[in-house]
């Protein structure tokens, strides 16, 4: 498996996020943030695809550990790139961010939460070597995404 989107990914990340941290008396505008996140939304989509087309192909999963790991470490980081005043409609930048986000922050959060144990046992299946939990727990992941999109991402 290629560890190019998880590369790309940091890549992007760091050449959206490190201009705003370098300046610290502006902080990153609701564009900046919006922005960075859909592109961290689109790694982190290109990771998990990859981890499946990696098993699915007859990888073990001891080899996406990397993946495995980085999309743990995304998962943490997701739920604070939504400030207020970043979702649909609130600034000139596309958004798919419904605003029950912010309406229903305890129930974003639960999501969220839910998110990064999913992604977490993902990381410690590859890590230990488990192919066959591994691959089971693509499909947790995949259902704990699928649940925060329903309720919280406009189609």
């Amino acid at each position: 498996m290629s560890k190019l989107p998880v590369l790309a990914g940091i890549l992007v990340a760091g050449a959206l996020i490190a201009p705003g941290l370098a300046q610290t008396a502006a902080p990153l505008s609701p564009l900046q943030i919006i922005a960075a996140r859909q592109a961290a939304y689109d790694m982190s989509s290109a990771t998990f695809i990859g981890m499946i087309h990696a098993v699915k192909g007859g990888g073990d999963a001891k080899a996406e550990g990397d993946s495995a790991a980085a999309l743990a470490k995304w998962a943490k980081v997701l739920p604070t790139l939504f400030p207020a005043g970043t979702g649909q409609g609130q600034t000139t930048a596309e958004s798919k961010a419904k605003l029950e986000i912010w309406s229903d922050r305890a129930g974003f959060d639960k999501a969220a939460e839910n998110y990064i144990a999913q992604t977490t046992k993902l990381s410690a299946l590859a890590e230990a070597g488990d192919t066959p939990g591994f691959t089971a727990q693509l499909g947790e992941v995949k259902n704990a995404c699928s649940a925060c999109h329903k309720d919280y991402k406009a189609r």
